[in-house]
């Protein structure tokens, strides 16, 4: 799939379920780009038919199955490798924080983007998953040379 085609179905899901955010749809639009453009509208339809609350685990393993059952490509077990060692040593790396600097992370979140503020301000850095990645995504920004 093209990357028109990832943003123009990343755009919809965050149209179809309004507790999507702007990093969520995204981080969509980069996933959508390994799947066939059918497989991700067929999967997207369906997965809004049968659930009200939006997932994003569950809806790219979703298409991911319904992928795999068409025959076509998805990421290598290499890959999925490679993703689920850096998320492991990105938990390993909030695990080690106390309680006062992931709450100071998730203030300059809500404070930079105040349209999460409903979404995520009772929302525990621990638990959400959400939230863990934006204060990643934070840390590994502030952490790059500029």
């Amino acid at each position: 799939m093209g990357p028109d085609d990832a943003l123009r179905l990343a755009a919809w899901v965050g149209g179809l379920f309004p507790e999507a955010t702007p990093q969520q749809v995204e981080y969509l639009c980069d996933e959508f780009a390994r799947f066939d453009v059918a497989v991700v509208e067929q999967e997207v339809a369906r997965f809004r038919r049968q659930f009200d609350a939006f997932n994003v685990a569950n809806l790219l393993r979703r298409v991911a199955d319904a992928q795999a059952k068409r025959g076509g490509r998805t990421a290598s077990h290499a890959e999925r490798d490679q993703l689920d060692a850096q998320w492991k040593r990105h938990d390993e790396t909030l695990a080690h924080l106390s309680d006062a600097e992931l709450r100071s992370h998730k203030d300059a979140i809500l404070e930079q983007d105040p349209r999460l503020r409903p979404f995520l301000a009772d929302k525990d850095p621990r638990q959400s998953v959400v939230l863990r990645s934006l204060i990643v995504e934070r840390r590994l920004r502030d952490a790059s040379p500029r």
